[in-house]
């Protein structure tokens, strides 16, 4: 009797081994698609890096985890998490900073449009 115990118990071990093998692994989400290459994203980090670097530039002390997970200056593709509504605000930024020349302002719009419009002609 003790042996049959034994060996359903054993059984059940077996049973419990193949199912947690067999189970389907989670699937982890898809990464995020790469926005499309923007022709006036690097000319648009120069414009922004010393008016908006001290919170949106993960290399700097000074940066801040809620302005980096908008955008970080630092990264590659530094607008990759920009979402389409925050665009408007990025241009009402610029715009309302005296110190950047209307040359500037006008390259963050052509990149804002290509970005948000998809709209990327000169």
């Amino acid at each position: 009797m003790p042996s049959r115990l034994l060996r359903h118990l054993l059984l059940q071990a077996i049973g419990f081994a193949c199912a947690a093998c067999s189970a389907p692994a989670a699937i982890a989400p898809a990464p995020e698609p790469a926005p499309p290459p923007n022709p006036w994203a690097e000319s648009t980090r120069q414009v922004l890096l010393p008016h908006c670097g001290r919170c949106h530039n993960g290399t700097l002390e000074t940066s801040l985890p809620q302005a980096r997970a908008v955008y970080d200056l630092s990264e590659a593709v530094w607008y990759a998490r920009v979402a389409p509504h925050q665009y408007e605000r990025m241009l009402q930024r610029v715009r309302g900073v005296e110190a950047i020349p209307e040359a500037d302002r006008l390259v963050v719009e052509r990149f804002v449009l290509c970005a948000r419009d998809n709209n990327c002609t000169d």
